[in-house]
């Protein structure tokens, strides 16, 4: 369940829900005008480790969360150039392909890249 927050809280969190409106997440909570109005505060808690719930009509639509370590590690690889920029978004991409089933062949003769690649590798080996 999520935890409506009140201007009174000691951490002067959010929400304006009554406390029986719930979700599923223990997540502080905060509307769409909370985050507009507070969003430097908001930006900070999420800075400092907290992952902040979003809300509308009592019900949990989104999360902002601070980057884990694999996210922080992209933007890294993103910075010295050894990952593109939208790599999450190609990332979505492949992830799509690998559900839609087995991997086309794209050599002419049926081999996929993975065969391909362990072929060469073996090449290299001799």
């Amino acid at each position: 369940m999520v935890h409506h927050m009140t201007m009174t809280d000691e951490r002067r969190p959010f929400a304006s829900q009554a406390p029986d409106d719930r979700t599923a997440s223990d997540d502080p909570a905060v509307t769409p005008d909370e985050l507009s109005a507070h969003l430097i505060e908001l930006i900070d808690r999420v800075r400092a480790g907290e992952t902040i719930a979003l809300v509308s009509g009592g019900e949990r639509f989104a999360s902002i969360k601070p980057d884990g370590p694999a996210e922080r590690k992209m933007a890294e690889f993103v910075a010295k150039g050894y990952v593109r920029p939208d790599w999450r978004r190609r990332h979505e991409e492949l992830l799509e392909l690998i559900n839609e089933g087995p991997v086309p062949p794209i050599f002419d003769d049926g081999r996929t890249a993975t065969e391909e690649l362990l072929r060469e590798r073996a090449e290299d080996q001799r």
